[in-house]
């Protein structure tokens, strides 16, 4: 999907962007109340093989009334 991406990963935001990103360990609202070194970035990869059954996933809850975060 994006090309900065690393290989074989791609950006959540773009191939399941319904489910909400919290990217908290790169901020001072985490259980250490400071940002952490390695987590400056607000971008989530996730690896090509977990898009479909995450997709299911997310799916099957939204029938439900849920949603994944």
């Amino acid at each position: 999907m994006l090309s900065d991406c690393p290989p074989g990963f791609v950006d959540l935001e773009v191939v399941l962007p319904q489910i909400e990103r919290v990217m908290a360990y790169g901020g001072p609202k985490n259980f250490t109340g400071s940002p952490l070194p390695g987590y400056s970035g607000t971008r989530a990869w996730l690896h090509e093989s977990c898009i479909e059954s995450l997709a299911q996933v997310e799916k099957e809850l939204r029938q439900q009334g849920f949603r994944l975060r």
